[in-house]
């Protein structure tokens, strides 16, 4: 079983990770709505924000229920996390202090149940990450660049890092993964998110941003992984 960790070098991507063309987003005024915001069943608020034509959280989920009231598995320990069937979630090293500024780490079993994100919104599959990065993509800089929060709070910038600048209000942070063997990783290196479909290859799908690659990568596993998840309002 091989660790995500060793998989991921900074501007070059082995392994299970994939480069894919997606595409851009803006914050021009012209293109945004004033911020309007929606809870989910926690009470957990969120921002919407305007992208193009699509309009997504501004903000990693974070609800410990589905959208229906039943509670979400929360597992810390690796063993019960490897192997459970249903929808579970964990904090970032098993820390509760890192719900608010980057939401939780859910398994497949949750991303893939059609109730975790608010009624009315969804988990955003692969054609919708695609628009976002095609949007991204035609604005000044790269287009993760614009998809990122600026600065070193959330991110770990340095030699060969390109810098965040957040045009779209997408404001992305490295909150890690949950690698396949249960271990927290990445933190301030990757953001990632679950795709809302399975691929063939393998049915934990998700798209990373990395300071050091200029558009997102695709990670595709057959093995447990955590990932954040971005809600996007239904059609």
């Amino acid at each position: 079983m091989k660790s995500i960790r060793k998989s991921f070098i900074p501007q070059t991507i082995i392994g299970v990770f994939f480069l894919i063309g997606l595409a851009s987003c803006n914050k021009d005024d012209e293109n945004m709505a004033a911020p309007t915001t929606i809870k989910d069943f926690d009470g957990n608020e969120y921002t919407m924000v305007k992208i193009g034509d699509q309009v997504w959280l501004k903000e990693n989920l974070k609800t410990t229920h589905f959208n229906d009231g039943t509670p979400i598995a929360h597992l810390e320990e690796n063993e019960p996390w490897l192997v459970a069937q249903t929808g579970a979630y964990s904090w970032y090293n098993n820390k509760p202090e890192n719900k608010n500024a980057h939401g939780a780490l859910y398994n497949a079993g949750a991303a893939k149940s059609g109730k975790v994100c608010p009624a009315g919104w969804r988990v955003p599959d692969h054609l919708d990450w695609f628009r976002l990065q095609d949007y991204a993509s035609k604005l000044e800089g790269t287009s993760t660049g614009n998809l990122r929060e600026p600065g070193d709070q959330f991110w770990n910038v340095g030699q060969g890092s390109h810098p965040g600048y957040d045009r779209t209000g997408f404001s992305a942070r490295g909150s890690g993964i949950r690698d396949i063997d249960g271990s927290f990783i990445l933190q301030k290196e990757v953001g990632s998110w679950w795709v809302g479909e399975e691929n063939y290859h393998g049915p934990h799908w998700g798209k990373v941003i990395s300071p050091y690659n200029e558009i997102f990568l695709n990670i595709i596993e057959t093995e447990p992984l955590g990932m954040s998840i971005r809600c996007i309002k239904a059609d």
